[in-house]
């Protein structure tokens, strides 16, 4: 999408397919204030195969079922997902994953479920090397919910989300969460949850560390 392109007002934004998404190898960047936005359902679903990149100045905001689906390799390194809701157990309010998300920058914030993972729920691999999910609501997983996946955090804010249940910043519902450090720990702060306001390690078949020690919830 070049610059000051909008998509508002329709069912689906971007799909990275004709639908069947078999084969296609598609690649699609945002830039240059380009927004996606008001969509009945998702706004973007990126299929196998496919890469879409979403850059500075870009936003998908008022989506009813969401604002991304990953199921191929999302790069956000810039850019704001907000404003979104969904009405879905595995579907997260701002983005879902269920292939490779790489969050370079950029804010996912002030976004919902009735479900799990207000900001990101993950059933794939992201890498949060910067960046800031902030204000997400959920039952559990306000900001972030695992579930059989792989999360490595490198950088970054998780703060001010809230969770009815279950981790206000990150839910370990499975899978692997890795924080690179001490330092990068700090970044997760000020959420709130019955249960793990920072994060919540509810399967004891996942694995939590924090600069290549175990941990807990905190």
């Amino acid at each position: 999408m070049k610059g000051n392109a909008k998509l508002t007002r329709s069912n689906i934004g971007i799909q990275t397919s004709n639908g069947s998404g078999v084969g296609e190898e598609v690649s699609i960047a945002m830039n240059d204030n380009a927004e996606i936005s008001n969509m009945t359902r998702f706004a973007v679903y990126i299929r196998e195969n496919s890469i879409f990149t979403m850059n500075d100045n870009t936003v998908i905001q008022n989506n009813g079922e969401g604002g991304v689906i990953a199921t191929g390799v999302f790069n956000m390194n810039g850019g704001k997902i907000i404003n979104n809701t969904a009405n879905s157990s595995n579907s997260g309010g701002g983005v879902t994953v269920r292939g490779t998300f790489n969050m370079n920058g950029g804010e996912i914030s002030s976004n919902s479920t009735s479900g799990n993972g207000g900001g990101v729920y993950m059933q794939g691999t992201f890498v949060m090397n910067g960046g800031e999910i902030s204000n997400n609501t959920a039952t559990n997983g306000g900001g972030i919910n695992t579930f059989g996946s792989s999360f490595t955090m490198n950088g970054g804010v998780i703060t001010n989300n809230t969770a009815t249940n279950n981790g206000g910043g990150v839910n370990i519902e499975g899978g692997t969460f890795i924080i690179d450090s001490e330092q990068v720990r700090t970044g997760i702060s000020n959420n709130s949850a019955q249960n793990g306001s920072q994060v919540y390690k509810g399967n004891p078949y996942s694995t939590f560390t924090v600069g290549g020690e175990p941990a807990d919830s905190f």
